[in-house]
């Protein structure tokens, strides 16, 4: 071992020299290799002490060792990263390490995939080793091979579901004919015709192209078999659905099989048993919504007679707005999840949003205002769930059934108002509204409303014309004898008002008699001798979590009796908390002052 150039280099046979770049000895960034040495190990020193923790980094190091036929990799060898150019002549890789196989070719094991890293420069007569099992190719891996027909009559590709975006990059493959504006051998594509405007993904092959391949010149893409181009990341913007079974079987699961991400309109071809309108997809009757590309904006128009939206069929469009027709009757699953949609216009026909199919409108984050037709009477579960930016919901008379985390994290939804209908919400539909409004109780109000996730301790309910303070979670047991009472229609004002008996927690506990007494000091003999008992605990608990302003205007309402004045006394000094101490000495004395600022 030698320090060279700032380098640590270690040789592990004679002629062969490592550089690693630093004396920790885990990465080989630099070698050399005397002329005439036919195998060379890569490998450290101490390889079976240091299993699996040096990486070979040579990509960027342009030099050429042509005599090298052989690679040996050890156990401590984690990954190798070089070029086919550095070992042209490499035809045979012995592995001595769980993580390469001994074969032809430099293939890696992670977990369940083998990955393809090197072919090495492969010339144009030159015999093969059959390759099975590959799961991907890694960039880079056919650099500089001149076999055009590597993939030819060979099955054992049909394994590949993953190319990265440079694997051919360097190879003869970009030389052989196309085929419907396609570079391809069997199922494997290489890029497309450099003059087509138009592809045709073919019908009795599942394709497997490069990520985010370079489509070129290309418009449109014809599909002929929608399950073949499931896998495939990127299409181009324009694709046409010209399979002509996929529909006979099972229109609605279209969304498994085709990725729109790069798509602003679909076509269909008459003999699909689809139908296309403005670039989206629909049932050959125009019934049902089917699909629309997640690169289309603007604002969108549902046709008079569809009936159905299709699940995920706006799932992370790029829409503005959406307007129903008359005729709808049925949303399915995550239909507009995710979407960039900002306004919802749910014309005079749909009366369920949802019912049990869940996330109609999850996570859209544009959404900042919602206003429900007559009509409709009920919304479904998570409908407009993680919806951030929503503000404000309308409800008219005829909503009866808001459905399990309809509203969950909406974090600026604060307040709400609900028709004379309501008959049911279910748990979670209000978690962060802090002020509900409501004509009666109903089944299902405490789970829906109270929840530990609020931002503030307290909340407010008002029902009819009572207002209420309460805590924003309660006891399990609690919980289930109040939703009883809601769910019978019982009402009794004093229980609504000494329901911080049963907050969650001692602290929420005397967090909520306090906010109830703030609004009317005195006024509840009760209330007020509850928080005399505990007006110690709470005021050293604003100490303890350095809530000075809390503490002050605390002290203020004369809860404290000087015994306990004295007490916190102490824990302030302790606290290292002269402003608090010299505020409490001025409440020991025989005419407390009623002005002190903190």
């Amino acid at each position: 071992m030698k320090n060279n150039q700032n380098l640590v280099s270690f040789s592990p046979e004679k002629g062969v020299y490592l550089y690693f770049a630093d004396s920790k000895m885990t990465d080989i960034i630099d070698i050399d290799v005397e002329p005439g040495i036919r195998s060379i190990v890569l490998s450290g020193p101490n390889a079976n002490r240091n299993r699996l923790s040096r990486n070979v980094k040579l990509r960027n190091i342009f030099k050429q060792f042509p005599d090298v036929e052989e690679l040996v990799v050890q156990e401590d060898i984690m990954d190798i990263d070089i070029s086919n150019f550095m070992f042209p002549n490499v035809r045979n890789v012995d592995s001595n390490n769980p993580y390469f196989l001994s074969c032809q070719y430099l293939v890696r094991l992670i977990v369940v995939n083998k990955i393809l890293k090197n072919v090495f420069c492969i010339k144009p007569d030159e015999q093969i080793q059959p390759l099975y099992d590959i799961n991907i190719i890694d960039d880079y891996a056919f650099e500089g091979c001149q076999l055009a027909s590597f993939f030819n009559n060979d099955t054992s590709f049909n394994t590949i579901h993953t190319i990265n975006h440079h694997a051919f990059d360097g190879s003869s493959f970009f030389d052989i004919p196309s085929k419907n504006g396609l570079k391809r051998v069997g199922n494997i594509v290489f890029g497309v015709d450099d003059d087509a405007e138009e592809i045709e993904f073919p019908e009795d092959a599942k394709c497997v192209l490069p990520t985010d391949i370079d489509y070129k010149n290309v418009k449109r893409a014809v599909i002929r078999n929608i399950k073949n181009v499931n896998g495939i990341n990127k299409l181009p913007e324009t694709i046409v659905v010209a399979d002509t079974e996929f529909s006979k079987n099972n229109m609605f699961g279209i969304y498994r099989y085709l990725n729109t991400t790069n798509v602003s309109c679909i076509e269909a071809s008459p003999s699909s048993g689809f139908a296309s309108k403005d670039g989206i997809l629909y049932s050959g009757d125009m019934s049902c919504l089917i699909l629309c590309p997640i690169k289309k904006t603007g604002d969108i128009i549902v046709p008079e007679g569809v009936t159905c939206i299709n699940d995920f069929a706006f799932y992370g469009t790029r829409i503005d707005s959406v307007t129903f027709p008359s005729s709808l009757r049925t949303i399915r699953k995550d239909a507009f999840r995710q979407s960039k949609i900002r306004k919802i216009d749910f014309g005079p026909g749909i009366k369920k949003i949802g019912g049990y199919a869940n996330n109609i409108f999850a996570d859209c984050h544009n959404l900042t205002h919602v206003e429900f037709p007559p009509q409709v009477t009920d919304i479904g579960h998570s409908a407009f769930f993680n919806c951030r930016s929503l503000k404000s919901v309308t409800m008219h008379e005829g909503i009866s059934t808001i459905g399990r985390r309809a509203f969950d994290w909406c974090e600026k939804l604060k307040s709400v108002t609900l028709p004379k209908s309501i008959k049911y919400a279910g748990e979670l539909s209000f978690s962060c509204v802090q002020e509900l409004r409501t004509p009666h109780l109903f089944s299902g109000l405490p789970y829906a409303f109270l929840s530990d996730i609020s931002v503030s301790p307290v909340k407010k309910l008002i029902v009819g014309d009572n207002e209420f303070i309460v805590p924003a979670s309660l006891s399990y047991k609690t919980l289930y004898r109040l939703n009883q009472q809601c769910s019978s229609g019982y009402f009794c004002k004093s229980d609504l008002h000494d329901l911080y008996y049963g907050a969650i927690s001692t602290e929420l506990k005397q967090d909520t008699a306090y906010y109830i007494y703030k609004q009317s000091p005195g006024a509840d003999a009760k209330l007020e001798k509850y928080l005399r008992r505990c007006a110690k605990q709470i005021a050293l608990r604003y100490i303890k979590e350095n809530k000075d302003d809390e503490f002050a205007e605390f002290i203020g309402f004369k809860l404290l009796s000087k015994a306990a004045i004295k007490q916190l006394l102490q824990a302030a000094n302790e606290a290292d908390k002269p402003s608090i101490v010299a505020y409490l000495l001025t409440q020991t004395q025989d005419k407390p002052s009623s002005k002190f600022t903190l």
